[in-house]
């Protein structure tokens, strides 16, 4: 304040708002104290594991205002994740299907919302769901990869930034030599946030018996069609032979059997 009134600085304050961070408790939730020996040198996290991910564990382990309790055998799979995304460098392909794009910009747009409001883990969350969508997918492109490289790169930086160095030694006309902590954050589209599949919940009697995937807005009786394809309709209805009274359609959502 002092700063301020010499008109040295701009602002009163030495931060725009408080953010209270939650604890990480000791093995238990017990909180962590030399006393009880259950403190957790960082140091060594990081010399095991890497920095990354011990970044990621803690980011992905609760949202920043929650404390929660270490768990070191939960470490692996914040690891296992990191080594995902480094491997996708070996399946870039020309050519992706729009579901994949979806997802993507999906994740853009979920990780710009929530990293502003530190919501790290959701975020991750995310993100782990558009690494499930590219190894079912096959392979992505090259710029999704680099897209998602600025995503990750917050939370994972080192793994990020040698990403994309092995990247540009590859592809060295497509990408330009510009540090990622630099880059341009990704921009999301409205147009393809929308995903042109959905899953429809088959139920029986308002029971869930199954789920299947229909493109978006199909007319009522090819979702029907699609319903009586599917397992769970063949096992609860053909196989006992029963009549249907009445079928009941939530657009884009449920199918109902009523018998």
């Amino acid at each position: 304040r002092f700063l301020f009134d010499k008109k040295i600085i701009s602002t009163k304050e030495p931060f725009q708002r408080l953010e209270a961070v939650g604890l990480v408790l000791g093995p238990g939730g017990v909180k962590m104290s030399k006393r009880l020996g259950n403190v957790i040198n960082p140091d060594d996290i990081c010399n095991m594991f890497g920095a990354d991910t011990l970044r990621t564990y803690i980011s992905f382990s609760s949202s920043f205002h929650d404390s929660f309790a270490w768990d070191e055998k939960a470490i692996v799979g914040s690891r296992r994740f990191i080594e995902r995304v480094w491997a996708m460098q070996g399946k870039i392909v020309k050519e992706v299907s729009s579901e994949l794009e979806t997802v993507l910009h999906q994740t853009i747009k979920k990780c710009e919302e929530d990293f502003e409001k530190m919501q790290y883990n959701t975020a991750i969350a995310q993100m782990m769901i558009f690494v499930n969508a590219v190894e079912k997918a096959g392979g992505l492109t090259l710029s999704q990869y680099v897209s998602f490289l600025k995503l990750l790169s917050p939370v994972a930086p080192f793994a990020c930034e040698e990403a994309m160095e092995s990247l540009k030694r590859i592809y060295k006309a497509e990408i330009k030599k510009q540090k990622i902590d630099f880059a341009k954050w990704p921009k999301w589209d409205a147009k393809k946030i929308q995903s042109k599949n959905v899953n429809i919940a088959l139920q029986i009697n308002g029971k869930l018996r199954d789920t299947f995937a229909c493109t978006v807005d199909l007319g009522d009786e090819e979702v029907k069609k699609l319903a009586e394809q599917t397992d769970g309709y063949k096992k609860w209805m053909v196989e006992i032979s029963v009549h249907v009274k009445k079928v009941i359609i939530v657009k884009n959502k449920i199918i109902n059997f009523v018998i």
